[in-house]
């Protein structure tokens, strides 16, 4: 199998990388507000992904070595189950915001 490079046409065009994100930027002008927020919300998204592991295995580990009493496994299971229904609705937030920029 012969590897093949599509070669360069007479109307093509190089664009910097400024230019290509002032296009990109140009075009979600309308919708600077909803983009804002789905990227904050990917942002808080990423947190929540980062401290349910630790949360989880903190609990974990509390319980194994007997160090955390009936109340503090509540309040663990409680910030568990917060961050993952925070984490579902930003996810929902970033559908929808995401597809009305975009469609």
């Amino acid at each position: 199998m012969s590897s093949s490079r599509i070669a360069a046409e007479g109307y093509d065009r190089t664009y910097r990388d400024r230019e290509l994100v002032g296009r990109i930027l140009s075009y979600f002008r309308e919708d600077r507000r909803a983009m804002l927020t789905v990227a904050a919300s990917f942002v808080f998204g990423a947190l929540i992904n980062v401290a349910l592991p630790v949360v989880l295995s903190r609990t974990i580990d509390g319980v194994a070595t007997a160090g955390f009493t009936a109340a503090s496994v509540a309040l663990a299971v409680g910030a568990i189950l917060l961050l993952s229904v925070a984490d579902w609705a930003l996810s929902v937030v970033d559908r929808i915001l995401g597809v009305r920029a975009v469609g």
